[in-house]
């Protein structure tokens, strides 16, 4: 699949004897072209949707944990309303021969609510503190989101999330939240092999 390239013009520099040289015109905007407004072109290998989601991880550092959904989530801890979506590209290489040596490459993002607890202190949001909450982007990507099952080519699966959002804390101040969670997988063990959490809010 090819990407969308955005051409910007410049206006051209007229010069003549007797005349000053124009100013350049203003660069035309570019366009925002990713996987998720590209044209469809029929590939069978490009496989797209639009999904429902939901990722957590913790922060060992800070005890933060971060949950991101696109839907109605567990009552309590304050508002959990539903409505983002995450839009999803893989791109397959299939193996006629043994479909578990096809690969298949990802990429999603979209709109999630975001749940910031903090779980060294106690607090009414499950056991622990409410941080802060509202709406943020998710990023995902994953390099073979199939090579963690048991097949011959033992390759390393690694995949990533990366979210950000403006979040409100309970007394409404306004926080930045940056969050990443990156791992790789060993199928020759069927366990994570490195895994790096991060949750910062500030």
């Amino acid at each position: 699949m090819r990407r969308l390239l955005a051409v910007l013009a410049l206006g051209a520099v007229v010069v003549a004897c007797s005349e000053q040289a124009t100013s350049p015109q203003p660069r035309t905007p570019a366009i925002a072209a990713d996987f998720m407004n590209n044209p469809d072109n029929g590939n069978p290998r490009i496989l797209r949707g639009v999904y429902d989601f939901a990722a957590s991880w913790t922060d060992p550092s800070n005890g933060l944990r971060a949950t991101h959904w696109t839907y109605q989530a567990v009552e309590g801890c304050g508002d959990t309303p539903d409505g983002g979506l995450v839009g999803w590209q893989e791109v397959a290489t299939f193996d006629a021969n043994d479909f578990l040596a096809s690969r298949f490459i990802a990429n999603a993002k979209g709109m999630v609510w975001i749940r910031i607890r903090d779980l060294t202190t106690p607090g009414d949001c499950f056991g622990a503190r409410l941080v802060a909450t509202g709406w943020g982007t998710l990023h995902y990507t994953d390099n073979d989101e199939i090579a963690w099952y048991p097949n011959s080519r033992n390759n390393i699966d690694a995949w990533t999330f990366r979210a950000e959002g403006t979040l409100t804390t309970p007394d409404g101040r306004t926080v930045r939240y940056s969050g990443h969670y990156h791992a790789t997988w060993d199928p020759s063990t069927l366990a994570p092999r490195n895994e790096v959490f991060q949750v910062t809010v500030h």
